[in-house]
């Protein structure tokens, strides 16, 4: 049987396409691989990264999509067009697409997303919040005549927003994310100890600290670019994110403060759940708690909260974004 529509997560660091009934067909980096010389895009995705790592810098790394929105059409067509064809095969139909925008997208952005998926092979697209889908990916329901909060923490932005009777009653979005952690940290190891730092590096600290050992921080002096090695404890990291962690909190009290006062009651028994890759920095759900008086919990998970809530929106009536898909051809 043919695949006629798909959901889309058009992540900063990762592209997640599902299906109803099949769940997430395809999860790979956000990255496009291109030759320096020719200009031209051989890889993408999985196949780009592999590339990357086994070339001796004859490609470069092109990331088309920033803070959650294209920033490189012509590398974002090409990228989407591979994928949709790892996803499609050799099937003749255009299939339908429910694609994830974040709230902060302007018409142009918004437009910008459409025409690379349309110029791909997509027949119609139809877009749904980021807010929205993490939402119903988090296991809440929006329609219900109490309040339910969620925020999203994706690599390069956030949404937090309160629900009730099927609207959005408050909402911040900002084009900050998981990334400000990395860049956090990468400050914090220059100041502190002449250190350069890796925005990669700093990434897979993020990702991979937890454990309550102290961590051993691979990096470059400042001054001589010789190789060095710096020990943190667990305290100094969490000291070395604060100000990332403070403009999250900053989101989330204005989300509060701005929401109906009526909904507050319902909040603290509700509480909060958080979705998206950087809901899984470590303390994040505690603090966030202990700071807020409220309860916050991450979902289970939340890397994939907003294409499961994509993939729940498939086959709902919505209004779809203005396209040109009768000027475009089939790419399967």
């Amino acid at each position: 049987m043919f695949i006629r529509e798909l959901a889309i997560d058009l992540g900063s660091s990762a592209v997640r396409i599902a299906v109803r009934g099949r769940g997430v067909l395809l999860e790979e980096a956000a990255l496009a691989a291109q030759d320096r010389k020719s200009g031209d895009i051989p890889a993408v995705g999985a196949e780009a990264e592999a590339l990357l790592a086994s070339s001796t810098g004859r490609f470069t790394a092109r990331h088309p999509v920033q803070n959650g929105v294209i920033a490189d059409p012509a590398a974002a067509g090409r990228m989407l067009r591979g994928m949709l064809r790892r996803v499609m095969g050799r099937s003749p139909v255009r299939p339908d697409v429910l694609l994830c925008l974040p709230g902060f997208a302007t018409p142009v952005e918004e437009r910008a997303a459409v025409d690379a998926l349309t110029g791909a092979g997509v027949r119609r697209v139809r877009t749904m919040e980021t807010v929205r889908a993490a939402a119903l990916g988090a296991g809440l329901e929006p329609a219900r005549p109490v309040g339910s909060m969620v925020v999203d923490l994706g690599h390069s932005s956030c949404h937090a927003a309160v629900f009730a009777m099927d609207c959005v009653q408050e909402q911040q979005c900002r084009r900050f994310g998981a990334a400000a952690w990395d860049l956090a940290l990468q400050r914090h190891m220059r100041r502190e100890y002449g250190m350069l730092l890796g925005s990669r590096m700093a990434e897979s600290i993020r990702q991979s600290a937890g454990a309550g050992h102290p961590l051993r921080i691979p990096g470059r002096e400042l001054q001589t670019g010789r190789s060095m090695e710096a020990e943190l404890s667990p305290e100094e990291l969490r000291q070395a994110w604060t100000p990332a962690a403070l403009e999250l909190r900053e989101i989330v009290e204005q989300t509060l403060e701005l929401a109906p006062p009526v909904l507050l009651g319902d909040l603290r028994s509700e509480g909060i759940r958080l979705t998206g890759g950087g809901s899984l920095i470590p303390g994040l759900a505690e603090a966030l708690s202990a700071s807020l008086g409220l309860p916050v919990r991450t979902v289970e998970d939340p890397l994939h909260a907003v294409i499961r809530g994509a993939t729940a929106g498939l086959g709902q009536k919505e209004k779809p974004s203005p396209i040109r898909a009768e000027t475009q051809t089939a790419a399967f």
